[in-house]
């Protein structure tokens, strides 16, 4: 991870949920559907839901 950092590039895993992405599912969630039900629609793990959730909560307060 380190030689990555120096040469520019991310290091880690990348999101499982983009940032085009979220939109339609927030939109899934705003309109009833489950973070089970959007998580299987979307392909992606509920947690990924969550986290993003919680992420978007903490930027907003």
């Amino acid at each position: 991870m380190a030689a990555a950092k120096r040469a520019g590039r991310p290091a880690g895993r990348p999101p499982s949920i983009t940032d085009d992405r979220w939109p339609g599912i927030r939109q899934m969630l705003d309109g009833g559907m489950t973070i089970t039900a959007a998580a299987r629609t979307a392909d992606v793990p509920r947690q990924a839901i969550y986290r993003r959730l919680e992420a978007d909560a903490e930027a907003g307060s």
